[in-house]
């Protein structure tokens, strides 16, 4: 949580939601390991 001044205080969070346009099984493990690593190398360019 941040404080600002005045007593505010913010807190902000990143939810993404993936979805297929079909309702089956489109992302497989090989597809799931390299999203994580693409999401990693994007968090941590960000500094998070």
């Amino acid at each position: 949580m941040q404080k600002l001044s005045g007593g505010t205080v913010y807190d902000l969070s990143i939810h993404l939601v993936l979805v297929t346009k079909y309702r089956r099984k489109v992302i497989n493990s090989p597809m799931l390991k390299r999203l994580e690593e693409i999401f990693a190398l994007c968090l941590s360019q960000v500094g998070m």
